[in-house]
């Protein structure tokens, strides 16, 4: 019997009190439900013009012998309700004086004059401006600009919606002078049959509209550090929050699943489980790494097997003021390289014993929102570098110490340096780095990174964790990962879905190749299951041990 018809029943009854009362993100088994009412948690501000609400997953599932409801508290992004102007300025400072390309994307907006009301739906974000985006108009006999209509005196249309969805030709300007004709970028609310564009200061953000766009690292931090919490503080909310906002209270519960006689039971379920003992580390060092639960101290130990550092260079990316070194000359970069390698060849690894190559790069800060003249920049200073030396002298590792945490200009450093010149990169946050309090645990936890990318072994598990793997019946194992990852929302249109594969290789289970597949997007579901298992297939067959 297909139970399938019977657990989507059971999700639209239990729902419906949610469904009514907050916001819904996801459907069927994924469904999640936030509220900007909940009393003891107040929205996090995640800056660039977002905001972060706490909500709850639900979810009906069938397990042995019963059918459950599956709660678990979660946050979400949503836009900060209020002026589009206001938020666009956030994003702006957020990026560099940019809009987040990601920013207003399928946004609600809502416009008013002369006490009309209408609502739209933002199809993009302009690089464009009042000031600089111009119409032909056959009252003034040639082009005007968006800047310039909204500061005619002369008004005939009734209302400012009505001009926008008129030619402009056949309207009268409104009387509506512009506060930042040159400072914020217009938004294209209609593409066909013709365009609509609107400045972002006459717009105005309706209450709970979820972001789907590409958090920054900042915003993402933000979300991770107040949505990870305790089991039982987890537990405390669903049961004092979560059964009064979902509508599954016995105050609460909505008048569907009294008409339907359901139910939803308030003690958690129990079960039962046990702690496995965990399996120890092993490095090349005698003594034994300081363990407490979950953590392990590296200090004073060696990697079970130290990798060889090859030529090798320094790449200093320098952006605007306040820089922690000033250039390739700064007396304090030189002691800062001698600790950092100081601290790999203490754990192991063997460096060249020249001082390294240090190269400078100074981003320009009238870049575009891709940073395309930073990433160029870079470009050029690499390849000068590489083309300056004998074969014998490239590196084949750069050490690039960041000048901030632009995430664009990380990506495009690693396309260049992987992809074009066939160089690993290892990359440091100076501001970080030489802080004296944590630099051993940073310049630690670099090593780690930096070992294991040159061919090293950081540790092992202790001979009794590994012994089953290690018998005579499993000395040809292979531990293998396969994972596929589709194209979220706010995704392109046309976006593949990624499948991607490793495999372990060595009888430690320390060394993974991994190989990666594009599954092109399909018309059609049959097509798509095709393209699916054709890529698992080839993955599968690309490990040759």
């Amino acid at each position: 019997m297909d139970i399938q018809p019977y657990i989507s029943a059971l999700q639209l009854v239990t729902q419906q009190h949610a469904r009514k009362t907050g916001v819904r993100i996801g459907r069927d088994s994924q469904t999640r439900f936030f509220f900007r009412e909940l009393t003891l948690h107040a929205p996090i501000n995640l800056g660039g013009g977002l905001e972060a609400l706490r909500g709850f997953f639900m979810s009906i599932r069938p397990t042995y012998e019963q059918v459950m409801t599956n709660i678990n508290p979660g946050m979400a992004p949503f836009y900060v309700t209020g002026s589009l102007a206001n938020a666009m300025f956030e994003s702006m400072r957020e990026n560099r004086g940019f809009v987040h390309p990601d920013f207003g994307r399928k946004l609600k907006v809502k416009t008013t004059y002369q006490g009309y009301e209408k609502t739209w739906t933002i199809q993009k974000v302009l690089m464009t401006t009042a000031l600089t985006t111009s119409f032909y108009s056959k009252e003034k006999g040639g082009n005007i600009t968006v800047a310039e209509y909204f500061a005619q005196s002369t008004c005939t249309a009734p209302s400012f919606n009505e001009a926008l969805t008129r030619a402009p030709s056949s309207v009268g300007y409104p009387n509506c002078p512009l506060r930042y004709p040159s400072d914020l970028p217009l938004v294209c609310v209609q593409e066909k049959p013709s365009p609509i564009h609107i400045p972002a200061e006459l717009c105005e953000i309706p209450p709970n509209q979820p972001y789907f766009g590409q958090l920054s690292s900042t915003a993402t931090t933000k979300i991770l550090e107040s949505a990870t919490n305790r089991p039982r503080v987890n537990a405390e909310m669903i049961m004092k929050e979560g059964f009064q906002y979902l509508g599954l209270g016995e105050d609460t519960s909505s008048p569907a699943m009294d008409a339907f006689g359901v139910h939803v039971d308030h003690k958690m379920s129990v079960v039962p489980g046990r702690i496995l003992p965990p399996p120890t580390p092993r490095y090349g060092s005698a003594a034994a790494p300081n363990f407490s639960p979950g953590t392990w101290n590296f200090r004073d130990m060696k990697f079970q097997q130290g990798a060889r550092v090859p030529n090798w260079a320094v790449l200093v990316l320098l952006h605007g003021q306040g820089n922690v070194f000033s250039g390739a000359k700064d007396k304090e970069l030189k002691p800062f390289l001698k600790r950092f390698t100081n601290l790999c060849t203490k754990s192991g690894m063997r460096f060249p014993s020249a001082d390294p190559p240090i190269i400078e790069a100074r981003l320009p800060s009238n870049d575009d929102r891709y940073r395309t003249s930073a990433i160029q920049t870079i470009r050029n200073a690499l390849t000068t570098h590489v083309n300056s030396v004998p074969a014998s002298q490239r590196p084949q590792l750069v050490l690039v110490l960041l000048a901030d945490e632009d995430s664009r200009v990380y990506c495009g450093l690693k396309r260049t340096c992987d992809m074009e010149l066939g160089v690993h990169t290892v990359g440091m946050q100076p501001s970080k780095a030489t802080n004296a309090k944590g630099q051993g645990m940073y310049f630690g936890n670099v090593a780690l990174k930096l070992n294991m990318k040159l061919g090293g072994m950081n540790h092992v598990l202790d001979d009794a964790s590994m012994r089953w793997l290690r018998q005579e019946m499993l000395r040809d194992t292979m531990l293998v990962g396969i994972d596929v990852t589709h194209a979220g929302m706010g995704s392109k249109a046309g976006s593949p879905s990624l499948a991607t594969i490793v495999a372990s290789v060595d009888h430690n289970f320390t060394n993974y190749p991994a190989d990666l597949r594009m599954q092109r997007p399909a018309e059609n579901k049959e097509s798509k299951e095709v393209g699916r298992n054709s890529s698992i297939h080839d993955l599968t067959c690309a490990i040759n041990i």
